[in-house]
């Protein structure tokens, strides 16, 4: 048989002692034509391999253990999902325990983060109620996808409307905003009817409600290091279940628990329930265009009214004004996509 040395010379093992041949000699000519016309693999291929390798084996890297990744087999996928959901029901659990709300909401948007952390909290008895906001400027269908929703699984939906001052107002006075401008929609179309609610649903000054978003951290938010989802603002408290689940965690609960997707999420990369312009993208009402036509058509109906104020008569334009370093909870996925795109 052929043994290799520590010489790299190829010879015929014959009754227990190793001599030179002409065989070794014909093989090592055979190898250099391989090599020359091939490569060294190739050539490999043809000679026989030595029964005693250079090459660490097998034997001197244990196995890995399991990730999430693709490399995991049914079971180990399986296993670390239910572990996630577990910790992720803990969490809230433990939060209930720590601030005794009076009330707890499930913020449900119509994007597939939300529904994850809305079913997470219904469906194990956390939240009282989803609460979705109607913002008037955004995709019809999302709302109904929000409404259709709750009602297949019976979670009792409070939507909600700006109390006062609405998109139009905005546009009429400021023009359209951008990200510098984002904190006086936000205020007026989400912050001030969430806070009616909560008011409505405390019974006394010091009481607590809390809100449970879908927020999940991006990689480029982690780095930042000062950004928690999770927190208390006077009588609100924040909460982000699944603020540390990357995208197979969620696509694998919304499988295993048969979620159902909203098409607007599958079409634009985003829910759509608030079209304010803020954040958009180069091209964004391009795709909304194409996609949803009536939306697209109703801001354009805007383009006069936002005339009126003599500034930003176009959406989705960049705009610098009144900078923020406030968080806001309820539009954490467009100023996460904004920052990722810069």
């Amino acid at each position: 048989m052929l043994k290799r040395t520590r010489t790299i010379t190829y010879t015929v093992t014959i009754a227990g002692r190793s001599s030179p041949s002409s065989r070794t000699r014909r093989c090592a000519v055979q190898a250099r034509s391989w090599c020359t016309r091939w490569n060294a693999n190739a050539a490999a291929r043809y000679i026989r391999r030595p029964t005693t390798s250079p090459w660490p084996s097998i034997d001197d890297h244990p196995p890995r253990p399991p990730t999430t990744g693709s490399s995991c087999n049914l079971g180990d996928r399986v296993m670390i999902r239910m572990k996630i959901e577990t910790d992720s029901v803990q969490f809230l659990q433990d939060r209930i325990g720590e601030y005794h709300p009076v009330k707890t909401f499930a913020l449900f948007s119509g994007g597939h983060d939300s529904i994850c952390s809305t079913y997470l909290a219904m469906e194990n008895g956390i939240a009282d109620a989803v609460v979705h906001v109607n913002t008037g400027i955004g995709i019809e269908e999302t709302r109904e996808f929000v409404r259709a929703t709750c009602a297949h699984y019976e979670w009792p939906l409070i939507e909600l409307h700006p109390p006062k001052r609405t998109y139009v107002d905005i546009i009429r006075q400021f023009g359209f905003p951008g990200p510098g401008f984002h904190h006086v929609p936000y205020r007026w179309l989400k912050e001030r009817a969430l806070g009616k609610l909560v008011r409505e649903s405390k019974e006394k000054p010091r009481d607590r409600v809390m809100l449970i978003t879908g927020v999940r951290l991006s990689e480029s938010t982690r780095r930042m290091g000062n950004v928690n989802p999770n927190f208390r603002n006077g009588a609100k408290v924040w909460v982000a279940p699944i603020a540390e689940w990357g995208d197979l965690e969620k696509n694998q609960y919304m499988k295993a628990h048969k979620l159902p997707r909203n098409e607007v999420v599958d079409f634009l990369h985003m829910s759509g329930e608030c079209l304010c312009g803020a954040f958009a993208h180069p091209g964004e009402l391009k795709e909304i265009r194409y996609w949803y036509p009536k939306a697209a058509e109703y801001i354009d109906s805007l383009i006069p009214i936002a005339a009126e104020s003599g500034n930003y008569t176009a959406w989705g334009i960049p705009r610098r004004m009144f900078p923020s370093n406030a968080q806001l909870p309820l539009c954490w996925s467009c100023e996460a996509r904004w920052d990722d795109e810069q």
